[in-house]
């Protein structure tokens, strides 16, 4: 019993280093990719509320409204984000149609209203002929990188723990 006292006496940094190392790893690899992937789908979120929200508001009111309208405000709001918005302005309008539709406060004729002039702003809707498309973005960049900071760090201190200086030998006598 007082060998195994002295042991961890002895080694009682290298354990609590070990454990520093696991969490290092653990956070660096599991937690830090996830917490990145949540706060780009909060903006995206935000930006897709604060869309929907502007562009009903315009529709409601009977204001003039295009696809190039959309577009705009679209990629005003990626600016502001900092995060590609997944959707197309068509894409979007039938999500507005749909909340429109869901909307009981709104006389049915009002909503008949609403639903023609979304057709109407659909219909003269185009796809882009080439669509960028992006393999990786800047959140996964960031989370790449700072997952493979951790595990760096964490591979020095695993082999700070275990490949000890010379002339320091911590085994107990």
């Amino acid at each position: 019993m007082k060998s195994i006292l002295n042991w961890v006496m002895k080694n009682g940094w290298n354990i609590f280093s070990f454990i520093g190392v696991i969490g290092t790893f653990y956070f660096s690899l599991i937690y830090v990719p996830g917490y990145v992937k949540d706060i780009t789908a909060a903006k995206v979120n935000i930006t897709h509320e604060s869309l929907v929200d502007d562009v009903q508001e315009l529709l409601f009111y009977n204001k003039k409204l295009t696809i190039d309208d959309i577009n705009s405000f679209i990629k005003a709001k990626e600016l502001e984000q900092g995060t590609p918005y997944p959707y197309s302005a068509d894409e979007l309008l039938l999500q507005i149609q749909d909340r429109f539709m869901g909307n009981k406060f709104i006389p049915l004729e009002k909503r008949e209203l609403l639903m023609d002039t979304v057709k109407s702003i659909r219909s003269t809707y185009s796809k882009p002929k080439v669509a960028e498309k992006k393999s990786i973005n800047e959140d996964s960049l960031v989370s790449m990188f700072v997952s493979a900071i951790g595990a760096l760090i964490a591979a020095i201190g695993t082999y700070s723990i275990f490949d000890l200086p010379p002339g320091l030998d911590t085994t107990v006598s």
